[in-house]
């Protein structure tokens, strides 16, 4: 697999109408982090960074990847994965930097978010 991912991959783990829960909250891990990457090649990829993120996700099976995605425009791939915390997630992306720019955002689920907004 090449670091590249989203889109179609997420859309089953949207928020359904209706007022359904997430279909994701239901798989996830209960104290793991979201993490949505968003990838830029720093220069045409080679099987041998092809090789390299497969070793990396081997490498960090705290990490669990949930999809990888090529995408058009401004970035080339997507990757949406959960960790513990953010150490496990530095440790999974900083080799990542050789062959790749990266930012990082944090999910949190909206059930999460709407418990913190009534609680003011």
């Amino acid at each position: 697999m090449l670091l590249v991912f989203f889109w179609l991959d997420l859309a089953p783990y949207l928020w359904l109408r209706g007022g359904e829960r997430y279909k994701y909250q239901e798989e996830r891990e209960v104290n793991a982090v979201k993490f949505i990457l968003l990838a830029k090649f720093r220069h045409r990829l080679t099987q041998a960074n092809t090789n390299k993120t497969d070793e990396i996700i081997k490498a960090n099976p705290q990490v669990k990847v949930i999809s990888m995605n090529w995408v058009l425009g401004r970035y080339d791939g997507v990757v949406i994965a959960e960790a513990p915390n953010e150490d496990a997630w530095l440790k999974f992306v900083e080799p990542l930097g050789d062959y790749v720019t990266t930012e990082t955002l944090v999910a949190i689920p909206r059930d999460r978010v709407m418990k913190i907004i009534e609680h003011r």
